[in-house]
């Protein structure tokens, strides 16, 4: 026994399905798509069958043909090859900037942290000392802080790096 199918109605279809709905209204982005027609699956003959896949042929052809006439490039797609290498490499380099720049924080953070670690050792290890050291430790390890290296590195007028600074500075 067969199913009954829903087939989307076409304007080729013949004279003898008499059985269609209002079409739908067409805007400027979208194509007018006739209203679906319930035709049961056992009554497509071969003719129909071709002239099912030709209306949807067309269809299909319709809106790539809409679509390109609307089409509207980006800016990047509007720049010449030239242009897109030159933005590429441009990032590269503010990329690996910024990965350098990184890196220096990180290296600075661990030897602060190494110096802060040796001044607590050498407290532990020399009691006697343990009032005027823990007083001269404050003093040393926040002074040992630099950032002139950092400010070098890139365009001065990238605050790429200046932000991530600020980041991993709080």
């Amino acid at each position: 026994m067969m199913a009954e199918v829903d087939i989307a109605s076409h304007d080729l279809m013949t004279k003898e399905t008499s059985r269609t709905e209002p079409k739908q209204e067409s805007t400027s982005h979208t194509l007018s798509v006739p209203a679906p027609m319930r035709i049961k699956a056992s009554s497509v003959n071969l003719r129909e069958n071709s002239e099912l896949i030709q209306y949807y042929l067309r269809f299909l052809r319709l809106r790539n043909e809409e679509f390109i006439r609307n089409y509207k490039p980006t800016d990047w797609e509007l720049l010449s090859q030239e242009e897109r290498l030159q933005i590429a490499i441009t990032r590269i380099h503010r990329e690996e900037d910024n990965t350098f720049a990184a890196k220096l924080l990180i290296n600075e953070t661990i030897r602060d942290y190494k110096e802060y670690k040796k001044q607590q050792r050498l407290i532990r290890m020399n009691p006697s000392t343990n009032a005027s050291a823990s007083n001269n430790l404050s003093t040393t390890v926040h002074t040992t802080t630099n950032t002139a290296a950092i400010d070098l590195i890139g365009n001065p007028e990238d605050t790429s790096v200046d932000e991530l600074e600020d980041l991993l500075n709080c």
